[in-house]
């Protein structure tokens, strides 16, 4: 191939773009979990939320608490 051909030009081009660094994006569970702890004072929130009516009264807890 003659070296100004576009197909021979992109065979030999070397992408020079890195990977982003830092951490992962959060997961919905991850954010959940950070405000069962931080808002609600619940370490254990996957057993708290399956009782409705108790996670519903924490829930508006935190909310008249922290006016959100």
């Amino acid at each position: 191939m003659v070296e100004h051909r576009i197909p021979k030009k992109a065979l030999q081009q070397r992408i020079l773009s890195k990977s982003r660094v830092g951490k992962c994006k959060k997961r919905w569970k991850d954010g959940v979990r950070e405000g069962a702890v931080t808002l609600l004072g619940i370490q254990t929130w996957k057993t708290k939320a399956t009782d409705r009516e108790s996670w519903r009264q924490h829930t508006d807890e935190a909310k008249d608490q922290f006016e959100l």
